[in-house]
């Protein structure tokens, strides 16, 4: 897996593993947007390594203003930026993987780009479109049905002429751009054969076969088995192994030989305001991918943070956070690690490829191989901030590194974990799922509105179902050992690292479950936490679990670089208060 750079897109070429033969055919997978995108990831990872395993190289980029390559979401003539992003796509496959042919592989709205993408070319020979939509038009119905039923209530609901969901942002240009989307502005055949997989058991009356079978392309239908228990929740998600080797399969067969040389690839770092940025690969028996972000300019603090994200979300983060966290970080002159622990994102193993061991304490392991690669580098102060699960591990990480100066925990849900959370937490992955399937499958009648709805009362974001699972998962009866237990190891560990000079800033958003569990073990409010030198604690108003409003994520960075940026001076006294609330509706 070998980084790439184009067009200010970040990208990993998977090499096909061919032996001393090169294919001729290569492969361009293009993303869906946003939440969808955040299911997808591991899927099209294990894809590509399905592929690369069958000699047929591989290459995943993330579109212009999305995932890690450069761009927000109010750049202008975005969908533009796409279109150029896909041609430059293939031409990077093309030269630096010696292919001559080339098979796009389009999900969701990436489905759409990658069929006007193929039918300006002739060396497109297939083209596969998963769940692909009615439309541009249609896509956005879609969208905006599930962004208004799981609106938070807060003053964010609707702060911008745009759309908002999960978090991910589009313009209006970019939205009335989407509109425009459609299988009938075709004029020419995308590619000789073209498979169409389904989401569900594919409409009677579906249009799109017949539309370009008219423009000369040999059709094939057929369902992708598995999709809704793959797109019900990044950390709930099942990947369909079966289906992906069935389609790497299917790609791979009969590919010929190539005449051609690849051209070696020297990355490029991309860089933007403040900031550059490159992957990076980190471990040796377990390789752990992540993006680097560094500041622009040279800076005397020689500090460095390592972002640990949610669940199974990959490193980009909900709604993209952590991108945009790592980028204002450098602009304060920090430097930034964007991590993906083993079986999540970028870095899932297709030996393994349902495993993504969240609170596995053998992950304290991979942290402090980071943390080892960031030292490596001349980084002297190091940070571990991690949301969520990926705070568990921080917590964990610190605890057995002593070289870990400062601590992050937001809406930590667990210190401690043991055999009754695991229970509780695989029957919640398990429901998830199979619920996705029974409310989505083989309703063909069911209109695009009502399918949105019946997905945003499934989805953790939505901000009741959100609180109430995790509610259960955290309930008071899996902590009853601990509460009875003599000793208190949490209190222990940040009675430890304060002792040891280690700064915590400890922050939840507002009503959320964890601030319960914080009290089971640091009694009320987590005052025996708060009262140590160096703990911080802060209360983020209008704020879900995963910070899902732009807002609440301003709050947070906010109290962030001030706590980084505070270390720069202060000493362990205590001269604020134990903890505050700070509002996200007044950012």
């Amino acid at each position: 897996m070998v980084p790439v750079s184009f067009d200010d897109c970040i990208g990993w070429l998977h090499e096909g593993q061919f032996g001393p033969d090169n294919s001729a055919r290569g492969v361009v997978l293009m993303n869906p947007f946003g939440f969808e995108e955040l299911c997808s990831r591991k899927a099209f990872v294990l894809l590509a390594q399905a592929l690369s395993a069958r000699g047929i190289p591989v290459l995943r980029f993330d579109w212009s203003a999305a995932g890690d390559s450069l761009g927000g979401p109010f750049d202008s003539r975005q969908v533009e930026r796409w279109r150029a992003n896909a041609h430059a796509a293939i031409e990077t496959l093309k030269r630096h993987a010696g292919v001559s042919e080339v098979v796009l592989v389009g999900m969701r709205l990436g489905g759409l780009l990658a069929a006007e993408a193929a039918s300006a070319r002739t060396d497109v020979s297939r083209l596969v479109l998963i769940a692909p939509p009615a439309s541009g038009k249609a896509w956005l119905r879609e969208i905006s049905a599930f962004a208004r039923l799981m609106a938070s209530p807060d003053v964010s609901a609707k702060s911008f002429d745009g759309l908002e969901c999960a978090g991910f942002r589009l313009s209006k240009e970019t939205v009335d751009d989407i509109k425009q989307l459609n299988w009938s502005n075709l004029t020419a055949c995308p590619a000789p054969q073209v498979d169409i997989f389904a989401a569900r058991s594919p409409a009677q009356d579906d249009p799109l076969p017949q539309q370009l079978q008219a423009l000369g392309a040999s059709i094939s239908n057929g369902i992708f088995a598995g999709y809704d228990s793959l797109m019900c929740d990044p950390t709930a998600s099942e990947v369909p192994l079966g289906t992906l080797t069935a389609l790497a399969a299917r790609i791979a067969d009969k590919a010929p030989v190539s005449e051609r040389v690849a051209e070696p690839h020297a990355f490029t770092p991309i860089s933007g305001y403040g900031f550059s940025e490159m992957p990076a690969r980190i471990g040796e028996k377990t390789v752990m991918a992540g993006i680097f972000c560094n500041p622009l300019e040279r800076t005397e603090r020689s500090e460095a943070v390592i972002l640990l994200n949610a669940g199974a979300i990959h490193h980009g983060g909900w709604g993209r956070m952590h991108v945009d966290l790592a980028r204002r970080l450098a602009r304060h002159g920090i430097a930034s690690l964007r991590l993906d622990l083993p079986g999540i994102g970028d870095s899932a193993s297709l030996s393994d490829p349902q495993v993504a061991s969240l609170y596995s304490r053998k992950m304290t392991s991979e942290v402090t191989q980071a943390i080892g690669w960031l030292k490596d580098r001349g980084y002297r102060r190091i940070t571990l901030a991690g949301a969520c699960s990926g705070a568990y591990q921080a917590f964990h990480a610190a605890i057995a590194d002593e070289r870990v100066d400062q601590l992050v925990l937001l809406n930590q849900l667990c210190f401690v974990w043991g055999k009754s959370y695991s229970i509780q937490f695989n029957a919640w992955q398990a429901t998830k799922s199979r619920a996705m399937q029974v409310q989505l499958a083989g309703d063909d009648s069911e209109n695009s509105l009502a399918a949105a709805r019946s997905l945003a009362r499934l989805l953790p974001i939505a901000r009741k179902a959100a609180k109430t699972s995790i509610s259960a998962l955290m309930s008071l009866q899996t902590m009853a050992a601990n509460a009875l237990a003599r000793e208190n190891p949490v209190e222990a560990a940040f009675a430890n690292l304060s002792a040891r000079g280690t700064r915590i800033l400890l922050a939840f958003s507002e009503g959320d479950a964890g601030l319960s569990e914080l009290e089971r073990h640091l009694g009320p409010e987590g005052e025996n936490a708060t009262s140590l030198p160096g703990v911080e604690k802060i209360i983020i108003e209008n704020a879900d679990h995963l910070l899902t409003s732009v807002q609440s994520r301003e709050v947070y960075g906010d109290r962030l670089v001030a706590f980084l940026d505070a270390s720069q001076t202060q000493t362990l006294t205590r001269d604020r208060p134990l903890w505050e609330t700070v509002s996200a509706g007044a950012a």
